[in-house]
């Protein structure tokens, strides 16, 4: 198993998704305090970007290793990954409807996960 910061941490990926959210902070879309379902979480970059404007994110990724990363990130900086704001669901999109309590979201964040 190939450890996920290889991918997700490499110069191309950092560039490529610093990006990504200069594009979705373009938008001027208020998202202050705002509920956030995001699919494909990765290892959280994204997640960072809600949490940083006082959301609660729910994210959702399929591949344990690429949770695994993002728990760890979680305990590493807990200033940064507030853990009373952010779950952490190990699933599929497709297996959602069989999540206890997923509730509904203000924003649902599928930024880059069908290419």
């Amino acid at each position: 198993m190939t450890d996920p910061r290889a991918l997700f941490q490499s110069d191309l990926y950092v560039r490529h998704n610093a990006r990504r959210l200069e594009h979705l902070a373009s938008l001027g879309l208020d998202l202050t305090g705002r509920s956030v379902l995001e699919l494909g979480a990765g290892i959280g970059d994204h997640s960072v970007f809600y949490l940083d404007r006082g959301c609660t994110v729910t994210a959702i990724e399929p591949r344990p290793e690429n949770v695994e990363v993002l728990r760890e990130r979680m305990r590493e900086l807990p200033g940064v990954w507030n853990p009373e704001r952010l779950r952490v669901v190990e699933a599929r999109v497709e297996d959602l409807d069989r999540i206890d309590g997923l509730g509904q979201f203000d924003v649902v964040h599928c930024y880059g996960l069908l290419y």
